[in-house]
């Protein structure tokens, strides 16, 4: 339940700053995304499941504020939290260039797939324009914000993960 209260702030959080403050530190007109790098490393850190479901409320919570089509930004958010989980059963959490390196690759796909979206339903938009101005440095952008936030989502797992260790104990005896 703990857990649960927990993530649901973080992405709360996140998607209130990417609405509201994050516009105010673009460079050249590129904002990062802060909320795919959250979604990816709590994916890499508690498995496909539990990622498709925070991508999935992620992304629905975008939907809602955002106000684009209801429902894409959600899809996007399960089918990325689920495919992020899958390979990392395994890795070695401490290291940040793995989740940082995977952030870049995912973004790209994210934001081609918002250029795809874009294309078929408003109008569409020079692919090598859209690359170069757009898909690329947002993608760059939220690599290497994904730094940071995989540090804070990797501590706030260890300190969730703390408690429910204790919690355990406490029910044992």
């Amino acid at each position: 339940m703990l857990r649960l209260i927990v993530i649901g702030i973080v992405v709360i959080g996140s998607v209130l700053l990417e609405a509201t403050f994050i516009g105010h530190i673009s460079i050249f007109g590129v904002a990062p995304n802060l909320t795919l790098p959250i979604i990816i490393a709590y994916s890499m850190m508690r498995g496909e499941n539990g990622g498709a479901i925070v991508g999935f409320s992620a992304g629905l919570l975008q939907d809602i504020i955002l106000g684009q089509a209801i429902g894409f930004f959600a899809m996007l958010g399960l089918l990325i939290g689920y495919f992020s989980g899958r390979p990392f059963r395994d890795f070695y959490r401490e290291s940040y260039l793995l989740p940082m390196l995977f952030t870049g690759v995912i973004a790209v796909i994210y934001n081609f797939a918002i250029y795809i979206f874009n294309s078929l339903t408003i109008a569409p938009i020079n692919i090598f324009y859209q690359l170069g101005i757009v898909i690329l440095p947002v993608s760059v952008y939220t690599m290497i914000f994904s730094i940071l936030i995989y540090r804070i989502i990797y501590g706030i797992n260890n300190l969730l993960e703390f408690f429910e260790r204790r919690r355990r104990k406490i029910f044992e005896r």
